[in-house]
């Protein structure tokens, strides 16, 4: 047991689950097209984290309750500069896209180091102060693409990088609902107060 007063528990965060909106791959067909070409370099792409939804009404009571499960959406305007979130719960995400010109060239891509380098930017994001600044950076993702534009199909990789601390984050205690530690009036000035800073960021 620790002695130190906390659980004990690594600290692990749930998996979420990916979407992208199928306009998305002909507004990126375009541009290969037309901008991109044959340049395999990284494009500037949005995605944004949103909650969990609330579980469905009419769901059997006696029934276990579903893992709540938050997902990672790129829009159809991912590539657009002036990127807006579109629900008032979702964060936006900085990242990249890369989109070689062969299956093979997807295949052959050094998965780690793809995802190292989209790591590396973090890092000196921190370093530099810019995190500072804008939190979002933190959040940054790298996204690997091979477009078909014969046959219409799209073969993608979404990579999120994580710092690791040297040693793990152990939680000081169990897990629990914000409802069941806040009061309501606590849960509304979380909630008002989430909502002015993400005024703030725009």
């Amino acid at each position: 047991m620790a002695s130190d007063g906390s659980s004990g528990k690594v600290l692990q965060h749930l998996t979420f689950s990916s979407q992208i909106d199928v306009a998305l791959w002909s507004n990126l067909a375009s541009q290969k097209l037309h901008s991109m070409r044959l340049s395999s370099d990284p494009v500037p792409l949005w995605g944004c984290y949103s909650p969990a939804p609330p579980p469905a009404r009419g769901r059997d009571p006696s029934a276990a309750p579903p893992t709540p499960v938050a997902r990672f959406c790129v829009e159809r305007t991912a590539l657009e500069e002036a990127f807006v979130a579109p629900e008032a719960s979702s964060v936006a995400a900085p990242g990249t896209v890369t989109v070689v010109n062969t299956l093979e060239e997807f295949k052959e891509t050094d998965k780690k180091a793809f995802l190292d380098a989209a790591g590396t930017r973090i890092l000196a994001d921190i370093e530099s102060g810019a995190a500072v600044k804008d939190p979002s950076l933190l959040s940054r993702f790298a996204m690997l693409v091979f477009s078909d534009l014969k046959a219409y199909a799209h073969t993608y990789w979404l990579a999120f990088p994580a710092l690791c601390p040297p040693s793990a984050p152990t939680l000081a205690a169990e897990p629990a609902p914000l409802a069941s530690t806040l009061s309501p009036q606590q849960l509304e000035q979380l909630h008002s107060g989430y909502a002015a800073l993400k005024g703030q960021l725009g």
